[in-house]
């Protein structure tokens, strides 16, 4: 089972694999001499990193807001521990 921090990063790793590629199609679009059928297919290939990026980004919004559900959780638990420890050593 991996954790949402591993996920999170996971997914950022993948973020940046695409946008690398978009920094490459990029620059062949705009800098190599191509022909129609080759740039046609960069710029599909272009529309297709661009959907996928944002794809990921909403699940990266997503892992992060049960990360920080999981962190105020573990807040909770710490304040609790925290007070019931006073309420003994009092």
């Amino acid at each position: 089972m991996t954790t949402i921090v591993s996920q999170i990063e996971d997914v950022e790793h993948n973020i940046r694999g695409c946008e690398d590629e978009l920094d490459v199609i990029d620059r062949s679009l705009r800098l190599k001499k191509i022909s129609d059928g080759e740039r046609d297919e960069l710029v599909t290939k272009q529309n297709q990193l661009k959907e996928e990026i944002k794809e990921h980004e909403i699940y990266l919004g997503t892992l992060r807001k049960e990360n920080r559900k999981s962190m105020a959780v573990s807040v909770a638990i710490l304040a609790l521990l925290v007070l019931g420890y006073l309420l003994i050593c009092s």
